[in-house]
């Protein structure tokens, strides 16, 4: 009776919530499809039916990444307190000492995937246009700048992981003869945050829109073809190191769970995102009229939320090997 009442309840709220617009993606809106305020459960019911299910994925997807979120901060404390100890021993090398900045980049990255969700969800149902002021826009920018900032981050957490471990295996010695692939990860993952961080301002202007701003309109569009090309190169990137790493470990008939969960486990999550992000780019800009752009948009909601969350799960394994919740997901 108490879940009724509750359900009843949220119901007459979403009815009683006004809004102006109808659910559309980047460019896609237009003048024929505005509504005249409608309220939320009108608009969700005149939401095409691709736009309907993303959104009900996108909020399945927040509450795990949610749940995920915690054991990345979770485990963010348990490096700092080297707690528990059996996890951080030297003698066998404990699993879980993965280091300081790919914790922090993993919280920071996980943080702003589930982000993503909730502003997806949101832009789903926000005016177009309320007193004159555009929202689309930023808005959308936005919110894949949270999907795009996020899956950055992740990328710079497993190469300093990768990093790391090296360094705890082979020493010092072994990182200052690998020097230029420390500036090369750098590179690459600064690179993509100044892309992502142009094309979120180009997009955020109204400007960017009218007919006489083609050229901050390519730039923009150039910005996300580097960008998803650049984060191919990284995924291409930790896992060659990563492979190289388990060999030679293996060679010298050491263990090391933390790489063997990313290059046999993990990575067969990232690298299928990497290659459908490249579809995606090819498919997004073609502006082919034979494409559904809102079934592309529930399967990118749906792809970048399931593999990032098993992906990124896989790697916080080592601090959790008992725990039931990714236990039951990563396993």
């Amino acid at each position: 009776m108490a879940y009724l009442i509750s359900i009843a309840t949220v119901a007459f709220l979403l009815y009683g919530i006004p809004v102006h617009g109808r659910a559309t993606l980047y460019f896609r809106a237009s003048s024929e499809d505005e509504l005249t305020g409608p309220r939320v459960i009108s608009v969700l019911l005149n939401v095409i039916t691709w736009l309907w299910a993303a959104f009900a994925i996108a909020i399945i997807l927040t509450i795990f990444l949610g749940i995920l979120l915690i054991f990345s901060i979770r485990a963010f404390f348990m490096h700092r307190r080297k707690q528990p100890h059996h996890l951080f021993s030297k003698e066998p090398l404990g699993d879980a000492r993965t280091g300081q900045i790919f914790c922090t980049l993993v919280v920071l990255g996980v943080f702003l995937l589930t982000a993503y969700f909730p502003l997806f969800m949101a832009f789903v149902v926000i005016p177009f246009q309320v007193d004159g002021v555009s929202f689309p826009s930023s808005t959308g920018a936005l919110t894949y700048m949270a999907l795009d900032l996020g899956q950055t981050l992740a990328i710079g957490a497993l190469m300093a992981l990768v990093n790391h471990r090296r360094h705890l295996h082979f020493g010092k010695e072994e990182l200052r003869k690998l020097w230029w692939k420390k500036i090369l990860d750098i590179s690459l993952v600064t690179f993509m945050i100044i892309f992502i961080a142009i094309r979120t301002v180009l997009f955020s202007l109204p400007s960017t829109y009218e007919p006489t701003s083609i050229t901050k309109r390519k730039v923009g569009e150039a910005t996300f073809h580097l960008t998803v090309t650049f984060y191919a190169l990284g995924i291409l990137d930790i896992f060659t190191s990563g492979a190289l790493l388990w060999r030679r470990l293996s060679e010298a008939r050491i263990h090391d769970q933390a790489i063997f969960n990313l290059c046999f486990r993990a990575s067969f999550f990232f690298i299928p995102l990497a290659i459908f992000n490249i579809v995606e780019d090819i498919l997004d800009w073609s502006k082919s009229e034979k494409i559904n752009f809102d079934a592309l948009i529930f399967f990118d909601t749906l792809i970048n939320g399931v593999l990032a969350f098993y992906g990124l799960g896989w790697v916080l394994r080592v601090y959790f090997p008992e725990k039931k919740f990714l236990g039951i997901f990563c396993s």
